[in-house]
């Protein structure tokens, strides 16, 4: 953790993670989004800032909030540093009793007296992962946890090897040269496949 450089929150727009926070920089007063929402409905003109949750929010307010001569902050978030909420903005943080959830799934987990799926399932177990991004997303996770809830997210790591295709590269999607294990399977087994993973994650690491 000594060895981590100091990272910015906000880089200048050339990845997807827009930062949701509309200003005006000549008050800067801020709003719930409640009160946005009653904001057109309004004979007095707002100067508002105001940070948008969701993606429908961004979809469904944005014009709204450009007509009203507001502009979108043009800084976007680093990957990374939205990574590091992962386990546990997707339980419910910072408030489980009005997050979001998909079709039929209950935002509650009422077991071991634990009422709600933020305190039943964190912190997890174990997290895989492979080593070159220990420092990007396992450390700042870890860090996150601490400061927000006051524990470590997960109490093991499984670090993993990295497949490498038959020219020594990596295999990612940015260059096209990943294997469909489907293939593989339908030539030597699903046995096989899970032998030789298994191998290699474990005896390399």
């Amino acid at each position: 953790m000594r060895e981590l450089p100091d990272l910015l929150n906000k880089l200048e727009k050339y990845d997807p993670e827009s930062a949701w926070v509309w200003i005006d920089d000549e008050h800067g007063h801020k709003f719930t989004l409640a009160e946005a929402k009653r904001l057109p409905e309004s004979a007095t003109k707002y100067e508002v800032q105001l940070c948008l949750r969701t993606e429908a929010d961004e979809q469904n307010y944005g014009a709204a909030l450009e007509a009203l001569g507001l502009i979108q902050d043009p800084d976007v978030l680093d990957t990374w540093f939205s990574s590091a909420l992962w386990p546990h903005s997707t339980l419910g943080w910072p408030d489980p009793a009005t997050a979001q959830v998909n079709e039929g799934q209950s935002t509650t987990a009422a077991v071991d007296g634990n009422s709600d799926t933020l305190s039943y399932y964190y912190p997890g177990s174990c997290l895989v992962t492979a080593r070159d991004i220990i420092t990007l997303w396992v450390a700042r996770m870890v860090i996150a946890g601490l400061y927000n809830l006051g524990d470590v997210p997960f109490t093991d790591v499984f670090i993993h090897a990295t497949i490498l295709d038959g020219k020594g590269e990596r295999m990612s999607k940015s260059k096209g040269n990943g294997i469909d294990p489907l293939d593989i399977i339908d030539l030597y087994g699903t046995d096989a496949l899970r032998y030789v993973l298994c191998d290699m994650q474990t005896g390399t690491q």
